[in-house]
């Protein structure tokens, strides 16, 4: 009987030995542009096909007993696992540093302010650096792969619905604003000159002072609306892309 096991589990032993081979081609073929499940963002994606690889050889390891680990049929296997294991933690490590790195860049558009000026066509526009959202959809895959992401990322993340409303509500703001200031015909321009001002000091703090890391947002968005659409109006027309 034991004779008949330990054949067994060399047989493992060897179909395992063929995996090993088969991931390492898989990887040497494809790490520069490895197949990603469909939206996923390409870092993360990444990241996970990399973790997905190593979990594949680590897995068999962990499953043979002790005395079939020990023994001389084993050890012809280890120097492939730790060598491909090796090259898969290195390529992960190298995508996740260059993502953490993203991370503190996308982490200082957030201290810019919610409005600017177009340089072109002189129109208020939303002042949100897209790559946040690129950040929080890559945290958010690698969340659910079970990869560990740094607390930034995390505190971040959990701000994805503050951000997408705020994005909204700013949008819909300005595009009032537009309709209103369209509206205003030049004859009537002059008379209407101190109300436009008012309106233009009520939108100023958000070109000057307020920030996406605020605390006053809220109240400066009811201030906005307010001035801007002081009834209920739909703002289902503009809405920034999901991140799921």
């Amino acid at each position: 009987l034991r004779h008949n096991l330990i054949q067994k589990y060399n047989a493992i032993l060897h179909n395992y030995g063929g995996e090993l081979e088969t991931i390492l081609k898989i990887f040497s073929e494809m790490r520069n542009q490895p197949p990603l499940v469909r939206n996923m963002p390409p870092e993360a994606g990444k990241i996970i096909w990399a973790e997905h690889l190593f979990q594949r050889i680590r897995g068999p390891i962990g499953s043979f007993p002790t005395n079939v680990i020990n023994g001389q049929e084993m050890r012809q296997y280890f120097g492939s696992y730790n060598k491909l294991g090796g090259q898969l933690y290195l390529y992960k490590m190298w995508y996740q540093m260059s993502w953490f790195e993203d991370i503190e860049r996308a982490k200082a558009g957030l201290q810019a302010t919610l409005i600017i000026r177009n340089d072109q066509d002189k129109s208020l526009v939303v002042n949100f650096d897209k790559d946040i959202m690129q950040l929080i959809r890559e945290a958010k895959c690698m969340n659910r792969a079970g990869i560990d992401i740094p607390e930034s990322a995390r505190i971040i993340l959990l701000q994805e619905e503050k951000f997408k409303m705020y994005y909204n509500e700013l949008h819909y703001v300005l595009k009032e604003y537009e309709r209103i200031i369209g509206k205003i015909k030049p004859i009537t321009k002059t008379l209407l000159g101190p109300h436009i001002e008012d309106l233009e000091l009520k939108l100023r703090p958000g070109m000057i002072t307020l920030t996406w890391t605020s605390m006053n947002i809220d109240s400066y968005l009811h201030t906005c609306l307010l001035y801007t659409s002081p009834s209920p109006r739909d703002r289902q027309k503009s809405r920034m892309p999901s991140s799921a």
